[in-house]
C-alpha cells in the first residue's frame, strides 16, 4: 500500500506523519483542540470498519492483539497495553480486536476529540453499509467512480440521504435544513446531545436504515 511501512507482514504504520518540531508545528493537535481555542461547526463522518484495510487479514489464525498494539505503538509500557487489549476484549476474534485498535485509533477515536471540542456545534454520523471499510464512502459521494454509475448499495432514499447531508452541511452548516424534499433523514442532533451519531446503513433485504444511534462503548475505549 503506498504511503505506508511494514513493520511485519501484519502491522502497516503511515511512512509519513506530522511531527512536532516545536517550530511550524508547535503542539500536538490533540493539545491544541483540548485548549478550544477553535471556531467553526464540524460534521464527522466515521466508517465501521476503518481498519480492515490496513490489516493483514491472512494473520486471523495467528494475530495476537497484545503484540500488535506492542508494535503499531512501540513506546507503549506493558500496562498501556495491556488496559488496551481488555479494552477491546469484547470487540469480537483477535483479528477483529486489532482490526478496531487499527480503525478506532487513527480515525474514530480522533474524530471524537474534533467532537468534543465543539461539542454542541458538531454532528457526527456512522457509515455502516457492509463491509464498512475505509473509503468505502466515497462511491456515493463521486458516483461517476462506479463502473455502473451508482453506488453498491443503489437505493433511492439512501443513495438520497447519506451524500446530501454533506451538501446541507456545506450549505447550512447543519445537515437538518435540507435542500432536497426527497432525503428522509430524520432529525440529526448536535453530537453534545447525548452524544447521538446518525447511522447510515442497510438491511440484509436491502432497505435502508438511517437512524440515530449512541455507541457509549466506542466513547469508553477512546476515553
Amino acid at each position: 500500500m503506498p504511503g505506508l511501512i511494514f513493520i511485519d507482514s501484519s502491522v502497516y504504520v503511515p511512512a509519513l506523519v506530522p511531527v512536532v518540531d516545536g517550530t511550524f508545528i508547535t503542539k500536538r493537535p490533540i493539545e491544541i483542540l483540548q485548549s478550544g481555542r477553535v471556531n467553526g461547526d464540524v460534521l464527522s463522518v466515521t466508517n465501521t470498519f476503518e481498519g480492515a484495510a490496513f490489516v493483514d487479514a491472512s494473520t486471523a489464525p495467528t494475530v495476537q492483539t497484545a503484540q500488535y498494539v506492542s508494535q503499531l505503538f512501540s513506546k507503549l509500557g506493558q500496562a498501556q497495553i495491556s488496559a488496551v487489549v481488555a479494552a477491546y476484549a469484547d470487540v469480537g476474534t483477535p483479528i477483529n480486536q486489532v482490526i478496531g485498535v487499527m480503525g478506532e485509533c487513527t480515525n474514530l477515536h480522533l474524530s471524537h476529540f474534533l467532537l468534543q471540542t465543539f461539542k454542541g456545534r458538531s454532528f457526527k454520523g456512522g457509515f455502516a453499509v457492509s463491509p464498512g471499510g475505509h473509503g468505502q464512502d466515497v462511491a456515493y459521494y463521486f458516483t461517476s467512480q462506479n463502473a455502473n454509475g451508482v453506488p453498491g448499495f443503489n437505493n433511492s432514499a439512501f443513495d438520497t440521504a447519506f451524500p446530501d447531508s454533506f451538501i446541507d452541511f456545506a450549505m447550512t452548516l447543519n445537515p437538518n435544513l435540507k435542500h432536497n424534499p426527497a432525503d428522509v433523514k430524520p432529525l440529526w442532533s448536535t453530537w453534545g446531545n447525548e452524544n447521538t451519531e446518525m447511522l447510515f446503513n442497510k438491511t440484509d433485504s436491502n432497505l435502508p436504515v438511517i437512524h440515530t444511534v449512541t455507541t457509549s462503548a466506542l466513547l469508553r475505549r477512546c476515553a
